[in-house]
């Protein structure tokens, strides 16, 4: 059994309510796409190369592989160490205003995992069910909404958020002052007030946790047999991982957990 811990940076630009899901720019949530740049698409991102827009001074988006355990033990050269961690499809948090479900229990849908090293890339995605049955999209909704500051300032490493984004308002104002565009210094005013308010910290001691079982279609490319024993996919890789310490200015938020991946016996 492999064991493959991750965790990073994920970004998602949604629009929050009481906009609707789908609004593209936000107008009366705390979330807007400013003038000159993209539209909300809601899309969960894990990788910056992924279509990422980055605005200056945030956390660097990227969830890589941290570490991986081979039965139990840590293997510290093992080929997976610092793989990129995807989601594929272009996933969102579906919500959709509490129709689909409450706030804080958004499934992710389509949920479908790769893992992607220098020569080996992993490619899982959960067993296909009814969009709606009792439970909308059974399996992929989050526990619930969890407060733990003090876990996700262990993830993060910031255990002052308050003081961790005055910083980034000091850079954000060092920016007005060597900037005479006027576009571009409405940007940084609307960035400053939002930093400076409730909502820049009002979720980043919260988090979803979420489990899901892989069962569903897989793929395994090791051309090189650099694994060894190859993945099982008779066998459902469950992950579980929770998302969590919302940065609203970057859009972005936190996402640490475990991918345990079946071996098949050897020949």
């Amino acid at each position: 059994m492999l064991h493959l811990r991750f965790s990073g940076w994920f970004q998602c630009r949604l629009a929050t309510d009481p906009d609707p899901a789908d609004e593209p720019r936000g107008v009366t949530g705390y979330m807007q796409a400013l003038p000159d740049e993209p539209d909300l698409d809601r899309v969960i991102r894990l990788q910056a190369a992924d279509g990422a827009y980055v605005r200056s001074h945030v956390p660097p988006v990227g969830v890589f592989v941290r570490e991986v355990h081979a039965n139990g033990k840590r293997v510290k050269g093992h080929p997976l160490n610092g793989a990129a961690v995807r989601l594929l499809g272009d996933p969102v948090f579906k919500g959709e205003n509490g129709i689909v479900a409450e706030d804080g229990k958004e499934p992710i849908v389509p949920f479908t995992v790769e893992i992607r090293a220098d020569k080996i890339v992993l490619t899982r995605r959960c067993p296909d069910a009814p969009e709606f049955t009792r439970s909308p999209y059974p399996g992929l909704q989050a526990t619930a909404i969890v407060i733990a500051p003090g876990q996700i300032a262990a993830a993060t490493g910031i255990f002052d958020i308050r003081g961790r984004l005055n910083e980034r308002v000091a850079r954000l104002r060092a920016d007005m002052d060597a900037e005479a565009g006027p576009t571009r210094r409405d940007n940084l005013e609307r960035r400053i007030r939002l930093l400076e308010s409730r909502a820049a910290t009002r979720f980043f001691g919260a988090m979803m946790p979420y489990f899901v079982p892989l069962g569903g279609e897989g793929k395994i490319e090791d051309s090189a047999g650099l694994l060894g024993k190859a993945p099982d996919l008779a066998l459902p890789w469950p992950i579980d991982f929770w998302m969590g310490a919302w940065d609203p200015d970057a859009a972005s938020g936190f996402m640490s957990g475990v991918l345990a991946i079946p071996q098949e016996d050897a020949a």
